[in-house]
């Protein structure tokens, strides 16, 4: 359990970042409102990351650095989602 809750919080969550990046790809925002998810679950896997180590520590705080470690995995593909250029039609 210690490897498997935090992948599925982090499947979950980063289902969620995935669908949104693509939805806000498809309605045609900016690059920059396109990342903004992206940046928000990298910070957020950062500061989760530093709450584990500082705080909780120890056994438990392991199982928390996974999160923030797959959280940054799933981060991945929505960001290759994000800088994808457009194609243009002529």
């Amino acid at each position: 359990m210690l490897v498997f809750g935090p992948l599925l919080d982090a499947v979950i969550i980063g289902s969620i970042l995935l669908l949104l990046t693509v939805i806000l790809r498809m309605l045609n925002t900016s690059r920059f409102i396109m990342m903004i998810p992206v940046i928000l679950i990298n910070l957020s896997a950062l500061a989760i990351l530093y709450w584990s180590y500082e705080f909780i520590r120890g056994f438990e705080g392991m199982g928390v650095a996974f999160l923030s470690f797959f959280l940054l995995l799933f981060s991945i593909p929505s960001w290759g989602v994000a800088i994808k250029k457009r194609k243009t039609s002529v």
